[in-house]
């Protein structure tokens, strides 16, 4: 069983349950928690007032990020406050998601996600029906992983500048698939949005589907109809099982950033993910 280890900035937050609901600063709170051994960190930010069941996001960084750098590109904190959800920011092993590429492998990143996700639902009033993962770029193709490995746990994913793992194709099949939004540069020098090679100048870091395809696997997972219609930079499934849907909004020239955090683009990336998760628990 994992072991629950909060640090002193839980204390100080203040939080407690009232009558009104759940109240605590709205601060990042520095937390750990112990998965096989294994001393793994996170940020947690709980909004001031909550009332009754509320959404979980989970939010994971890009290679070689941190939590506290995916707090300032995609500034959820202000959109949890003003919509009233708890977001967490998990740390990856070396900066690092095991994702389903050969050259990722090693740390137990499914289970860790699992175990947090239970941790918050023990310490917060988590609605279970309404827990979404988003992530940027190795966190984006972790966040398709996460699809795979536990679409049980999410009702909804959306992952930024991160498609399929070509190598985890063969295994993806999701207990339940989740809805989808798919977000991406079409000039996007790393993680190319055709799909292919995921390069850092000479290193080679595995093989990934397009953006069309990797949505397309989600909608067939999902039961849409198709085709899919196409408008304004979005490619919509309509029609899909269990009210769900899948969505891929195409950044026009586009690189490797989080539209509207890092990159002044017409798409905000983290506005429309809220947008979408609230309009997606599961059935």
């Amino acid at each position: 069983m994992p072991r629950r280890s909060l640090s002193i900035w839980l204390c100080s937050a203040a939080v407690a349950l009232t009558t009104g609901g759940l109240r605590a600063q709205p601060v990042d709170v520095p937390a750990t928690l112990t998965v096989g051994g294994v001393l793994r960190t996170y940020l947690v930010h709980v909004p001031a007032n909550l009332s009754g069941r509320v959404p979980l996001v989970l939010a994971f960084h890009g290679h070689f990020g941190t939590a506290a750098r995916m707090v300032r590109i995609t500034r959820f904190d202000a959109l949890a406050d003003a919509d009233g959800f708890v977001v967490a920011y998990p740390d990856g092993l070396g900066g690092s998601w095991n994702d389903g590429r050969p050259q990722t492998a090693g740390a137990d990143d499914v289970g860790f996600v699992r175990a947090l996700v239970a941790e918050l639902s023990r310490t917060y009033p988590i609605d279970p029906k309404r827990v979404y993962a988003t992530g940027f770029s190795n966190g984006g193709i972790f966040t398709q992983y996460l699809g795979c490995r536990a679409g049980d746990l999410f009702a909804a994913i959306a992952p930024v500048s991160g498609y399929l793992p070509v190598a985890a194709l063969d295994a993806c099949r999701p207990a339940r698939s989740p809805s989808v939004l798919e977000i991406g540069g079409d000039a996007d020098p790393i993680v190319p949005y055709d799909g292919g090679t995921v390069a850092v100048g000479p290193v080679d870091r595995g093989s990934i589907l397009s953006a069309a395809r990797s949505v397309a696997f989600w909608a067939r997972a999902a039961s849409c109809a198709e085709p899919p219609a196409v408008a304004a930079g979005a490619t919509t499934y309509a029609s899909c099982g269990g009210g769900r849907s899948v969505v891929l909004e195409t950044v026009a020239g586009g690189g490797h950033a989080w539209p509207g955090g890092t990159a002044s683009t017409t798409i905000d990336a983290s506005r429309d993910i809220a947008r979408f998760f609230l309009a997606h628990p599961m059935p």
